[in-house]
């Protein structure tokens, strides 16, 4: 569940607990506008970005795997084509939860009401190998200028799930 204090608008910080221990401090200016087992969709201010987080236990033993079996799941889910992909190497990290991070950048179309729509995003895996468990991230904006406005907010909630 989320937890409150007082309202985004006065500059808050919202948290939300994924799974035991796995906590994403959402930034100011940023709305939960879903929250489920262990995942969580959220917008930013200017509802022109958008970001899905998920974690819990790993489903495959090293982050290659866990990564590719994520994004494929969100392929599928979320209906995109023209997907082109470009994946970095993993890196390591030294959070609480996770020891490890790959970052997928990439481009798709996705169907909305008003016809096809190209959206730029990253997909970012987190991995410990020692607990097995993973997290998943999806940022994403309908244009390049969007999504880079909202990267730095963006990483600022992920290294809080570190």
């Amino acid at each position: 569940m989320a937890s409150n204090t007082t309202s985004l608008a006065a500059g808050t910080t919202t948290t939300i607990n994924l799974v035991d221990g796995i906590n994403m401090a959402v930034v100011p200016g940023w709305t939960v506008i879903r929250q489920g087992d262990q995942s969580a969709d959220l917008v930013n201010g200017d509802e022109n970005a958008g970001l899905f987080v998920d974690a819990g236990r790993a489903n495959t033993s090293d982050i290659r795997q866990e990564s590719t079996m994520a994004i494929n799941q969100n392929i599928q889910s979320e209906g995109l084509t023209n997907v082109e992909q470009t994946p970095a190497q993993p890196q390591t990290v030294q959070g609480k939860n996770f020891q490890e991070i790959l970052e997928v950048d990439y481009t798709a179309d996705v169907q909305t009401d008003q016809g096809t729509m190209q959206v730029y995003g990253a997909w970012v895996t987190l991995y410990s190998a020692s607990t097995r468990q993973a997290g998943f991230i999806n940022l994403f904006a309908p244009s390049q200028d969007a999504f880079d406005a909202s990267l730095q907010e963006a990483a600022a909630m992920m290294v809080s799930m570190e």
